[in-house]
């Protein structure tokens, strides 16, 4: 298993978790007692998880906080961030 650093824990809708992150930089929403999400993942949560899919990151370059849902490149960066270096 990936080494990871965890940030505090949080609660949302009631739900504890806690965002680790691993050394390679790949976002995981941890829950206590279940293995960690990956952020990708957690994104597309619905029905009774769909509260995952509403937990914050800030975007690794702009340091703005989206949903989890709104962020790309695995939960990493928000649209205009991920689209600034694309050329017509």
């Amino acid at each position: 298993m990936k080494k990871m650093k965890l940030k505090a824990n949080r609660i949302l809708d009631g739900h504890q978790y806690a965002i680790s992150r691993s050394l390679e930089g790949e976002r995981f929403v941890v829950i206590p007692g279940c293995t960690a999400i990956p952020a990708e993942i957690a994104a597309l949560a619905a029905g009774a998880d769909a509260w995952m899919s509403r937990i914050e990151c800030l975007c690794r370059d702009c340091r703005q906080p989206f949903a989890l849902r709104d962020l790309q490149g695995g939960g990493q960066w928000c649209n205009d961030c991920a689209t600034k270096d694309i050329v017509d």
